[in-house]
Formats: C-alpha cells, structure tokens, sequence
C-alpha cells in the first residue's frame, strides 16, 4: 500500500499525497490519468488533513470516497486486521488497507476517447463501473467531459454513489434507446437507501416526453448540485427533469424520503414532479421551465425552502391533490401564478417573495366536487407588483385559511376571497394596490383584523353576497375614494381609522 503518512502542511505536500491516495483506486480496462489528476486536485482544495480524515471515516468506499462525497454514505465498519475492505480512522494515523469503493467511469470505456462532442464517453462505462463496485456498494467518479447515453442508467441497489465534477460531467444522448413518455436517464426502482446523484450536468434533447432522473418504488435518493435540461414533451407524463413516484401501487403511507439541493433547472416541461413522497427541495434554481417550475401531486409530503423560480408560465409552485406541504423563504418571479393550491389542505406558505405573476401571487383554489381545499396558513410573505390580479387569491369554496402578516404592494388587490367562507384576514400590510387593499365578493364568514390597507381606491371592498363579515381595528387612512365599502346584513364593524 502506497500512502504517505503524513498529509503534509504545503499545497505541494497535499498534491504528492493527494496523488499517492488516488493510485490506490482499482483500475477498470485502462487507467485514465486525467480523472485521477481531477480527483486529486478535488481533494487539495477541499480538505485539510483533519478534515480528510472525518470525511473518510464517513463514507464506505474509504478515504478517497470521503473526499468526494463528503459527509454521506454508510459508516466505514473496517478495523485494522480485520481482512475487510475500508480505512480505520485515529486520531494520530489512517491504517488505509485498500480503497476497495471508488471506480473512475472513463476507466471503464472498452477504449480511450476524448470526452468532446465529437468523441464522446460512452454511457456504458458509467454502467460497468456501476456494476464492478463491491458488494456494499461505493462511488462512480464521472470525470470531465461529454458521455453518450444510449440507453437509461439504472441504479438497482443500494449505497451507491455517483459523482461528477459539475456542469463539466455532461450527460447527453440521441434518444434511439428512450422510451417515450417512459425512461429516464438514470432510473432508480426499488426500495434502495444510500444512493446519491451529484455533479451531473443531464441534457434531455432528442427525447420525447422522458426524464433526467426517475426515482420510483421507495428508494431514499439525494440529489445534489446537478443541471437538468431539455427534458421536454406534452405526452401523458410531460418532459420532467427530475421525477418521484414512491409505492406506486397505493396511496397509503409510508413513503420514502428524496432530498434535492443546490440544483439546476431549464428549459424542461417541468422541472421537477413529486408524487407520492416524501421530500425537501432546498436552495435549487427553477429558471424558464415551459410550463411548471416544481408540480406536487399526489399524497406528496415535503418542504420547499429557500429556492429561485422564474418564468414558468403556468406555475412556479404547484401543489395538487396535496396536503400538508411546507413553502418557505421561496423567491418567485415572472410566472403565471407563483404558488398555487389546487385542491389542497394544511399547507403552510410562509416568508416567500413572490412578484409579476400574471394569474396571482399566490393562489388557492378547488378541485372538481366534491371540494375539500383548506385550511392553509399563508404568512409572512412579499407578494407585488401582480399587475391586474390579486397578490393573494382564494376562490370559492377554499375554507378557513388563515391569511396573516403578508405585505402586499401594487396588484389589483393585496388579498382578494371570491367565494371562500371562514377567512381569517389579519396583520397584513397592503399598499398602493390599484383597486383594494382587502376585496371580498361573495364570501361568508370573513373576519377582516388589524390590517394596515392604503394608497387604494378602497382600503376595504365587499361586493356580491358577501354576508357575515367582521371588520375591526383596521387602519384604512389615505385612500382615494373610501376607507371601506361593505355589503351584507349580517355583519360587525368597530374600531377602525378611516380618516
């Protein structure tokens, strides 16, 4: 074994030891001497020594694993002495035995090629270095450069990772061996844990209704720093650039959990579905996906935190016979509606920043009958500039939603109910909104509490049949032809500032 005990404080000791643990890797049909150089450099740049020595611990391909996974993957269970594959760590020395879970993809091509457009990888390398990993699983590192992907990737069991070195690992294909409205690039289907997909760049032209990643039979996937493109098609299942269905033979729980973070989305039908699931989507950017940025559907039950989505025409947000989804510190621009609720309950929307939708900023609306849409808290968002629709929407028969401590600036109407009963409307700032703060048209039992409405036609307008209404302790100085206009017998007014 070839290890050089002491990592080395110089950038140049690192890269000779950097180097030293990257030949202990197992070679496939030939050795690729530029992945090994990429790899290496990966290691200098991201770890210390110490941290080198965590990161190993973690992951079961062994010290080199942990450098390129970080702190994923199943524990190392190896002890020194003991006959099996993996690394022990102390704090004093590694007793490195053999770096049994790493194969380098390109090292598993029947020849050499130059990873361009014009002599590409084939995607039967990835497969094949896939297949040659040890029993418990392991990496597949994708090197620079450009792969061909004649058939689907299938990843068929567990704790197996693959990785690539960014937008650089390109994924492309001509689509002879994808199904339309079926495959997907890489498809994982069974109950799996421990698998990741990072640093891939998956290119979805000359398909037809297919996706990048399909995840489907209860696997628990992290998806992590990847590109998704061009996955496009209007067949039954639309283009989709990531896809989950988990237990696809029932509804019922339980359900498998899917991470995505910090990933890429463009030009895809949708960027990503889920559908019967559980999941979180954190810090990834949905940018002109055709018709949807993110499309939840189906028993899903997840979180969406802390993402960019842009120009999606239908919808940046779908959620769709759902329930129970949590929208937080999103960013959504320049869609049809930014965050919709389409016969769904308990949804908590809360802190994002919605602005120039064309349908509404955020919109909760019923399904066909028999309609049971609800109950959803909306707070604490920006939502503005939703020229000629409402900032907040909520449509007939949507009951007992809580719409609270939202600032609502320049659409028709900061929070407009247009047939929902039990509203609760409380805290909000609306301004400059160009026909009401609050609108209400034939609702029923809406309280309207403590709201700050101004620099609007009217601070308060009830239309319709509106009936049962509370209006109190609003301040609605400062608009322009009433503080309020209200219908409706049955209705309790007090303590508002009108002028």
């Amino acid at each position: 074994m070839r290890f050089l005990w002491n990592w080395g404080r110089s950038k140049g000791e690192r890269r000779a030891n950097a180097g030293a643990l990257v030949d202990e890797a197992p070679r496939g049909r030939h050795v690729d001497d530029r992945a090994r150089e990429e790899i290496g450099e990966t290691i200098v740049a991201e770890s210390s020594r110490r941290d080198a020595l965590r990161l190993g611990a973690m992951v079961g391909g062994g010290v080199l694993a942990g450098f390129l996974a970080g702190q994923l993957g199943p524990r190392v269970v190896a002890a020194p002495g003991d006959g099996i594959g993996g690394t022990t760590i102390s704090d004093t020395d590694i007793d490195a035995k053999r770096i049994a879970g790493v194969r380098i993809a390109t090292e598993f091509a029947p020849g050499k090629h130059a990873g361009t457009t014009a002599d590409p990888w084939p995607g039967s390398a990835i497969q094949s270095a896939m297949a040659d990993l040890p029993a418990s699983g392991g990496m597949v590192f994708l090197p620079s450069g450009v792969y061909s992907i004649a058939n689907p990737l299938t990843v068929s069991r567990s704790n197996v990772i693959l990785t690539g070195a960014g937008d650089s690992t390109y994924l492309r294909t001509d689509g002879s061996g994808f199904t339309p409205d079926r495959s997907g690039m890489i498809e994982i289907n069974g109950a799996f844990k421990g698998i990741v997909l990072e640093k891939l760049a998956l290119d979805g032209a000359n398909t037809d209704t297919c996706r990048g990643v399909i995840i489907q039979g209860g696997s628990e996937v992290l998806v992590r720093g990847c590109t998704f493109l061009n996955w496009l098609g209007t067949l039954s299942q639309r283009g989709r650039g990531l896809t989950v269905v988990h237990n696809p033979g029932t509804e019922a729980p339980p359900h498998k959990g899917v991470r995505v973070e910090s990933c890429y989305f463009s030009n895809n039908q949708i960027g990503i579905v889920m559908h019967r699931t559980l999941y979180t989507i954190l810090n990834s950017y949905f940018e002109r996906n055709v018709w949807d940025g993110m499309y939840m559907e189906g028993t899903a039950r997840g979180s969406i935190i802390g993402n960019l989505v842009t120009f999606a025409p239908r919808t940046g947000i779908f959620l769709i016979f759902t329930e129970r989804e949590t929208v937080v510190g999103n960013r959504v621009e320049d869609c049809g509606s930014g965050i919709q609720v389409y016969e769904g309950r308990g949804m908590s929307i809360v802190g994002n920043h919605v602005e120039r939708c064309t349908s509404a900023g955020i919109d909760v609306r019923p399904g066909p009958p028999p309609r049971d849409v609800g109950h959803c808290t909306i707070s604490g968002n920006f939502v503005g500039y939703c020229s000629g629709v409402p900032g907040i929407q909520l449509l007939s028969d949507v009951n007992a939603c809580d719409v609270a401590d939202n600032v609502l600036r320049a659409n028709k109407d900061g929070v407009a109910s247009l047939g929902a009963t039990g509203t609760r409307i409380a805290g909000n700032v609306c301004r400059e909104n160009t026909r009401a703060g609050i609108y209400v048209n034939d609702s029923t039992y809406t309280r309207i509490l403590g709201n700050r409405a101004y620099r609007a036609p009217y601070g308060i307008l009830a239309a319709g049949t509106t009936d049962f209404l509370m209006v109190k302790d609003n301040d609605l100085r400062g608009n322009t032809t009433a503080a309020m206009s209200l219908v409706g017998a049955n209705r309790i007014v007090g303590d508002n500032w009108e002028a």
